[in-house]
């Protein structure tokens, strides 16, 4: 461990320095958010950067073959991370995210929330049946790992059980009906390996509830620190769904991993979190050996599906496949998976240390826009507006997690906005009244 004495400190110091920072900015009024994007970003930042600086070298558990001295490995993306962090923290405490937030209109009616909200969780339940029964069952799918080709159209139409899970959540009598179809959709995407995407709708309702209930922030702590565990469960018993059989050698897996919990974790946050290793891998390898992108995976994966028909087959391959394959120095024709995104590394693939400043800055001015928005339009339609927020925020943590990638996202929200009564705010404060 001596040889790492000093990256350790520095990550060490960078971490705590940027932490404090975005506490401070996460005051409103008095009062800690533990959900506003600063404390969001510093999650993410801690999680997938700061703690591998320390568990990895402590565990001597590299999965990547690296070109640099695994020391460097830590400190050059841990200064990456901390410029990016830094700048996003200098864009949200400008003032210009709260002007233009002051520009917006804001949502003064929303009629038949429940009756939209069960429309959304049966056509977004109704294609995760459909691929389900393409794919030969459910059970088919836990052993094969993934939905067949050419079911794709109906998963992506199942995420709109998000939304309605949410809108659902509001009202006290409808509550089972949507934690029954968030435990379908997190069932369903256990199954396709998809484990973390399907304990996110978890997630976004724990978020939820702590608005609605307006909960202690000691109490947040506690609830957090169980779905963590839960997170930690459920990744290890993903990672080997498909070689169980019945229940009973399910039950023994997850005896197995209880039992070997301090390994789990190091594998959660080694490979599983962690993008430490990822960002070396880009530093190492762009644009020395790889040329810079120049955007065009960002304008792919902004495209969401859609991305196919823009591009011909053939015309275009993942960034992270292609880094992980000169990494690995492996076939490219025979490597169909890639590193997992980084909110700071893609930014730096396309555009080098120039791209993650600017990008991690519009970053920074969105999130405050957005934030400040929606604490003004909580004042006026509270319960409908949480549901909107929560969904920002959950794309807003993929963008800074994974990449822009998140942004196509928004079209979950395309039909709540639509049935909204919108109104600019001259017309909304010359003489009118609302209720929260």
């Amino acid at each position: 461990m001596s040889e790492f004495e000093f990256e350790l400190l520095l990550a060490g110091l960078l971490g705590i320095l940027l932490s404090s920072a975005s506490i401070l900015l996460s005051q409103r009024q008095g009062k800690l958010d533990l959900f506003a994007p600063p404390m969001l970003v510093m999650q993410t930042m801690l999680l997938q950067y700061y703690v591998p600086a320390f568990t990895l070298p402590y565990y001597n558990n590299w999965v990547y073959p690296h070109i640099w001295e695994h020391n460097k490995v830590i400190l050059y993306p841990i200064l990456l991370a901390s410029l990016a962090w830094f700048v996003f923290l200098l864009a949200y405490q400008d003032g210009l995210g709260k002007k233009l937030a002051r520009a917006m209109p804001l949502i003064l009616a929303f009629r038949n929330r429940v009756l939209l909200g069960a429309i959304l969780v049966s056509v977004g339940l109704s294609s995760l049946l459909i691929a389900i029964g393409q794919s030969g069952g459910l059970s088919a799918i836990a052993r094969g790992g993934s939905v067949v080709e050419g079911t794709g159209v109906w998963v992506y139409l199942g995420f709109l059980t998000i939304p309605g899970v949410l809108l659902l959540w509001i009202h006290p009598r409808t509550r089972i009906l949507a934690l029954a179809a968030a435990t379908f959709f997190f069932a369903f995407h256990t199954a396709s390996q998809a484990r973390g995407l399907g304990i996110q709708i978890f997630i976004l309702l724990f978020i939820m509830s702590c608005y609605l209930w307006r909960l202690k922030n000691q109490y947040i702590f506690i609830i957090s620190g169980s779905l963590l565990f839960a997170l930690l469960l459920v990744a290890a018993v993903g990672k080997n769904l498909t070689q169980v059989a019945d229940i009973s050698q399910l039950l023994e897996l997850i005896i197995r991993i209880i039992n070997s919990l301090e390994t789990q974790f190091k594998i959660l946050i080694n490979r599983d979190i962690s993008r430490l290793e990822q960002l070396s891998i880009m530093l190492e390898l762009v644009p020395d050996r790889v040329q810079l992108f120049w955007g065009s995976p960002m304008f792919y994966s902004l495209l969401g599906p859609f991305g196919k028909y823009v591009y011909t087959s053939g015309s275009y391959q993942d960034w992270r496949i292609i880094l992980t394959q000169i990494a690995f120095a492996s076939d490219g024709e025979n490597l169909n998976w890639g590193m997992g995104g980084s909110g700071v590394g893609e930014w730096y693939v396309n555009f080098d240390f120039f791209g993650v400043i600017i990008g991690w800055y519009l970053i920074g001015v969105s999130a405050r826009t957005l934030y400040e928005w929606f604490q003004e339009q909580l004042q006026i339609r509270f319960q409908i507006t949480l549901a909107f927020y929560v969904v920002f925020l959950w794309i807003f943590m993929g963008v800074v997690s994974e990449g822009v990638g998140h942004l196509f996202k928004f079209w979950l929200l395309f039909v709540p906005l639509l049935v909204s009564t919108w109104y600019p705010r001259s017309k909304l404060y010359r003489g009118s009244n609302y209720k929260r």
